[in-house]
């Protein structure tokens, strides 16, 4: 049975990929990027350009960064809006039961690249390969769930952030405070329109969150509004 998944953050690839950029160490950075290179297949120098903001992959090694990404804790959203047998396909290729050309030649495309836009959601598989998906995915489904959480425990094990404690908070960069906060109030604004505590268990220790909150940002916004007025008058 598996643990109850813990959402670090949600959102598309590349908002996940920047949020889990901001939660590095200094004391974790590199074995990380070792993690994330080996899964992906690729070089630490390629994972450093994608931490960087410097564009994302494509084909294959974009299918296991976002696996490699949700395996730690963060909710895809490209993944979460594609059909069940679709995504299971793309965890197949990334957990390395086949290659994309062996994952094409065994639906039935020509090549890697016809097979990845339509997992990617850009066109349609058509009924025959549909089928031959489903039929592939159901018979290594029990495998992948396995191999999905081993390599979960190992991230958890070393890399996943929510495991990092307070050294994650001790690197040189002296905004990764404010980013982080910056990030933590974008996803709460998400979920509060979400409707989150639509209907609370426990109205009262919500309510005592929500004073605690306000008056942290109440504070806050005194402060940066000095400064703005400071700023005007110099």
């Amino acid at each position: 049975m598996q643990d109850e998944r813990v959402e670090i953050f949600r959102g598309h690839t590349e908002e996940c990929l920047q949020n889990y950029s901001l939660l590095f160490s200094k004391k974790t950075q590199k074995n990380s990027l070792i993690v994330i290179a080996d899964f992906c297949s690729v070089s630490t120098g390629t994972v450093k350009r994608w931490l960087s903001s410097e564009g994302l992959p494509v084909g294959e090694t974009l299918m296991k960064l976002m696996c490699f990404l949700d395996a730690i804790g963060y909710s895809i959203i490209e993944l979460e809006r594609m059909p069940k047998v679709q995504r299971g396909f793309i965890e197949l290729i990334a957990f390395g039961f086949f290659s994309g050309k062996e994952a094409a030649d065994a639906v039935g495309y020509s090549t890697a690249s016809s097979l990845y836009q339509v997992l990617q959601g850009n066109g349609e598989p058509g009924k025959e390969k549909s089928q031959k998906m489903w039929e592939i995915w159901k018979e290594k489904k029990e495998e992948l769930n396995k191999k999905k959480e081993e390599k979960r425990r190992i991230f958890e094990a070393d890399i996943r952030p929510g495991n990092f404690g307070k050294e994650t908070f001790e690197i040189e960069d002296s905004n990764y405070k404010e980013k982080a906060t910056i990030k933590i109030m974008e996803s709460l604004i998400y979920l509060l329109q979400e409707n989150a505590f639509e209907e609370p268990e426990d109205i009262g220790e919500v309510t005592g969150i929500i004073f605690r909150l306000s008056s942290h940002l109440n504070s806050l916004s005194a402060r940066l509004t000095k400064k703005i007025i400071e700023n005007q008058k110099g």
